[in-house]
């Protein structure tokens, strides 16, 4: 049975969200985001911004309206689906814990890396759905719960079903009940030809599950499943904290400070498609002085329900007039003004709003972007934008960690869920249990800054003189980001950063260093070598990569070993031809010296 009674479960299934506290909130948080999100047309926003307007016109909007602010809000969901390109990004799950009793088809790690239904992984389920909907509705809640009915010949399969805030419209943490409405419909008969569309409703609690379709009757149970493991499934994800009610908590999204932003980039694009029509293209003038032949000027036509509007001149007793055929003017009569040559002409616009309008537009797309320090996304190219965009990497990492965070928060509530949906009743022990759950730790390192502009930094450390191993850090990032989907060659270019022992000195300073004896011969050799030094060592050797630091040291230095002795043999080879060639040419002088005068 329900916590609550049947008829308050009633009340609460059929009102939508209002007897829950924080709904109206959070859906007003939501909703600002999703419409941009989503590329919707901003109705609300518009009627509130232009109320005296016709429904005419706002219908015209709406047909006219293209999602443009869609593309930065999606460029940022993208940027944060980086996280998991960080070079520390693991979901860990443990390879010394199993139990006997669970198949190693059955483990957890597989249910949630291969077998996870409708979407293979949880990782895909994390990055697919919870990402987008964590960053712009962070009052959502997420319900683990089995998507068939227990049996005792086969393992649960719990699943993470993930509810916006408009779909919650019971979430209880204290008392442990929840009322989650489904996006899914269901359609019922009503008559014998008459049909309508109802709603799905979970309940669930600590005891039970139970699944509740809308009919012509009410709400029916078609589903209902024991708690087997006596606890409430059901979590809200994480965000910023916003405001505090009681033991409630209303957060905010981590895109919430683009919403301003975005909605005037909104309402100022719908306002400029109207003005290119006003403005941009030509509107005719013409002397409208030629009746209407049909109704011979008078706009109305005779019928047999009286005088209706004449269809050829729309009641306007003037015949109609095209810019594509020829105008007729009619001399004036005696006593009449002339009639002014040319009768027709073009009105003169100004079209400098658009530019400034369309301009204001730009503008507030790229503040959206600045607002969560991600104006590095910005379309407009570095070299023709007429804004600096420099970007704070403290304030970008914060931003993302947090987001990191606030995903894994939900990861490891799901798989922790999934574990007690599947394992429970077959490890009792619930320390054994805890030990089967990964490790996900949350990244530090995210690749989020785009190439061009990692190089413009690389450009400006080397005009600036900075330090040099600061170059160096700058162009392996810059390395790491071109060759992302190289991972042997990312792996190469790695150890060029990690082994040389003159990181982001040029050519020309290593041999000004060398001459002035200010580096060791073996420094300047592997540094100068290491490209061919390092395709040697792989070559020989397919774990180098691998190998401790030290070890990797000392094969390059060997390397350098045989390079200065190479040389130096060399040296010696040159300098003895040359005293070769020297010592022939004193014979010839000496012989030339001997010879008798002419």
């Amino acid at each position: 049975m329900p916590k609550i009674s049947k008829q308050n479960l009633e009340l609460y299934l059929s009102s939508n969200g209002s007897y829950y506290a924080l709904y109206k909130e959070s859906v007003e948080l939501y909703e600002a985001l999703r419409v941009h999100a989503d590329g919707e047309f901003p109705k609300k926003m518009i009627e509130e911004r232009r109320p005296s307007e016709t429904d005419e016109i706002l219908d015209y909007r709406k047909k006219t309206y293209k999602p443009i602010t869609k593309l930065p809000v999606s460029k940022v969901i993208t940027s944060f689906g980086k996280i998991r390109r960080s070079p520390d990004w693991n979901i860990d799950f443990p390879k010394d814990v199993k139990s006997t009793r669970i198949p190693d088809a059955e483990t957890l790690s597989e249910y949630c890396t291969k077998n996870l239904p409708g979407y293979t992984s949880i990782e895909y389920w994390a990055f697919g759905i919870l990402l987008k909907q964590n960053l712009i509705d962070a009052n959502a809640v997420v319900a683990v719960i089995p998507i068939e009915t227990i049996t005792n010949d086969a393992f649960a399969k719990p699943v993470p079903i993930l509810f916006n805030s408009d779909q919650v419209i019971v979430y209880n943490e204290k008392d442990k009940y929840a009322i989650l409405r489904s996006k899914r419909k269901v359609t019922y008969s009503i008559g014998e030809n008459a049909y309508e569309t109802g709603n799905i409703f979970y309940y669930i609690d600590d005891k039970e599950i139970i699944v509740y379709e809308q009919t012509k009757k009410g709400y029916e149970q078609t589903f209902f499943q024991a708690n087997t493991i006596n606890q409430f499934p059901v979590f809200k994800i994480k965000g910023e904290a916003f405001k505090q009610y009681d033991n409630m908590s209303l957060n905010r999204s981590r895109l919430d400070a683009m919403v301003p932003f975005l909605d005037e980039a909104a309402c100022e694009y719908s306002d400029l498609k109207g003005s290119k029509i006003q403005h941009l293209f030509p509107t005719m003038w013409y002397v409208e002085n030629v009746d209407c032949n049909a109704c011979g000027g008078n706009g109305k036509m005779p019928s047999d329900d009286g005088p209706v509007e004449c269809k050829s001149c729309t009641g306007s007793g003037k015949a109609k007039f095209s810019p594509f055929v020829s105008l007729a003017i009619k001399p004036a009569k005696l006593g009449e003004q002339q009639i002014p040559v040319p009768g027709a002409g073009y009105l003169e616009k100004d079209t400098a709003i658009l530019d400034f309008q369309e301009k204001s537009v730009e503008k507030n797309l790229y503040k959206s972007l600045g607002a969560v320090n991600m104006q590095f996304l910005d379309q407009t190219p570095l070299s023709i934008s007429g804004d600096a965009k420099n970007v704070d990497r403290e304030e970008l990492n914060n931003t993302v960690y947090n987001s990191a965070e606030d995903l894994i928060y939900s990861i490891d509530k799901a798989i922790y869920f999934i574990n007690e949906w599947r394992y429970s009743y077959l490890v009792s022990d619930a320390k054994t249990r805890k030990a089967m759950l990964p490790n996900i730790p949350v990244p530090q390192n995210f690749d989020l800054l785009p190439e061009d502009y990692l190089m413009k930094e690389v450009t400006d450390a080397r005009t600036g003189k900075v330090n040099p191993l600061l170059i160096a850090t700058l162009e392996q990032q810059l390395a790491a980001k071109k060759f992302y989907n190289q991972p042997d060659l990312a792996a190469h270019i790695k150890l060029l950063f990690e082994l040389d022992p003159l990181p982001g000195i040029s050519i020309e300073e290593k041999m000004s260093l060398a001459s002035n004896n200010a580096i060791t011969k073996v420094d300047f050799i592997i540094s100068s070598y290491m490209a061919s030094f390092i395709k040697r060592a792989v070559r020989e050797d397919k774990d180098f990569c691998n190998n401790k630091y030290d070890d990797q040291m000392k094969v390059l230095t060997g390397y350098a070993d045989e390079k200065i002795k190479a040389n130096d043999t060399a040296g010696q080879m040159i300098d003895a031809q040359k005293q070769k060639v020297i010592d022939e040419l004193k014979q010839q002088q000496a012989g030339q010296q001997q010879l008798p005068a002419a």
